[in-house]
């Protein structure tokens, strides 16, 4: 299977992303615009803004490129289905390096081809001692509860919940329609 590209350049360049050129043939465009719209609320929170990308744009590739299916038609076992994608996706979509989502050629900002929506990597302590990434290795745990996987349509709006182990809960809240 073929690695997804970005979708959504930094914080810096946002609001100069050009969905038609970093999206999948295939790709839902109003959801990635929906999307584009809730990141641009969170301008302000570099943290949250990476968290939210990340998600997102995970989730987006995925409802794209496996579940062939947009947004607004998830229900809670896409959600789940999507949850257990994410603890074990295929090895294409695993770096062993964090890199740079976009790139600058040409006085363009183009997407890295070397990016990859999740990446592997080790402690530091771990890699004093040799260790080095291994894609084989890789796993995220979720915490198990009815948080992690809790999904809503009302109203127009796309509501997921997902608590990482270690980290804050994030609500993702995205208007489906105008």
């Amino acid at each position: 299977m073929k690695p997804p590209l970005p979708i959504f350049d930094s914080l810096e360049y946002i609001d100069k992303v050009d969905l038609s050129s970093s999206l999948p043939d295939n790709a839902n465009v109003n959801d990635c615009q929906k999307a584009l719209e809730f990141l641009n609320c969170y301008k302000g929170s570099q943290g949250t803004f990476n968290a939210y990308r990340r998600e997102i744009e995970r989730l987006l590739h995925w409802c794209t490129l496996i579940a062939k299916k947009p947004l607004i038609e998830l229900k809670r076992h896409d959600i789940e289905e999507f949850i257990h994608f994410c603890q074990k996706p295929p090895k294409s979509w695993i770096g062993i390096n964090k890199v740079t989502r976009f790139i600058a050629k040409e006085g363009k900002r183009i997407s890295n081809p070397e990016w990859r929506p999740f990446v592997v990597t080790v402690s530091k302590a771990a890699y004093q001692k040799g260790e080095r990434p291994n894609p084989k290795n890789f796993e995220i745990s979720f915490r198990l509860s009815v948080e992690y996987s809790h999904l809503e349509h009302t109203q127009g709006r796309l509501v997921i919940r997902v608590t990482w182990r270690n980290e804050p809960r994030i609500d993702i809240v995205i208007l489906l329609t105008d």
